[in-house]
């Protein structure tokens, strides 16, 4: 089943905005939503936010019913998640938890004991554009394009930690011939070329043997 819009070359403009990416077909591509944060314990508590509001870092947009009890232990692991990335120095990563506007009633499921923002999709278009299900946990770049999604209904904390690490690691020396400027972890792929003349100068190696 796609989980993405392909539009081919249109530009559709919802009313919860536009964000357009390309995938390798070059089918434009629209991952948007604009909604206030309702997370207090949230940095960006009582800001519209939305995947733009992000740039140049990666996102993971979790969607779930407030009312469950699986779709908010999924928040929790999430927000566990995202408090074990901060405390290895990675900050260029946000997960956002969208919820459903008939299901407000329960926010405080999500957002008692959690810091990662919360939003709700009062008329569940996003949910219609995205093709989300419960459950479904999907990933964009540092530039806003679509990578995968996958659902998270059986949590696997190893999936989601090494789908978030291909997304940001890269090589990060901008001498090298495959420099990543949108990587911030350095995978070890990096590429020197090094330099030696043409006609070495042999006399300029010596050996010492022992008698």
């Amino acid at each position: 089943q796609i989980k993405y819009l392909a539009i081919g070359f249109s530009i559709l403009v919802f009313s919860c905005g536009l964000f357009e990416t390309e995938d390798e077909n070059n089918n434009s591509q629209v991952y948007d939503y604009s909604f206030e944060d309702i997370n207090t314990s949230s940095s960006t508590f009582g800001k519209t936010i939305s995947p733009g509001y992000f740039q140049g870092q990666a996102t993971l947009h979790y969607f779930g019913h407030q009312n469950w009890g699986t779709c908010t232990a999924r928040v929790g692991n999430l927000d566990d998640l995202y408090q074990d990335l901060l405390d290895e120095g990675i900050d260029n990563v946000k997960i956002i938890a969208i919820g459903k506007g008939q299901y407000s009633a329960d926010n405080s499921n999500w957002t008692n004991d959690n810091s990662i923002p919360v939003v709700n999709d009062p008329s569940n278009d996003t949910w219609t554009n995205w093709d989300a299900s419960q459950r479904d946990l999907y990933f964009l770049d540092v530039n806003g394009n679509y990578v995968e999604y996958f659902n998270i209904t059986i949590w696997d904390d190893n999936k989601i930690y090494n789908s978030i690490m291909d997304i940001i690691s890269g090589c990060t020396n901008s001498d090298s011939s495959n420099y990543d400027p949108d990587a911030t972890i350095d995978d070890g792929s990096c590429a020197l070329a090094i330099e030696s003349p043409i006609f070495p100068d042999q006399n300029g190696i010596t050996s010492t043997y022992p008698n």
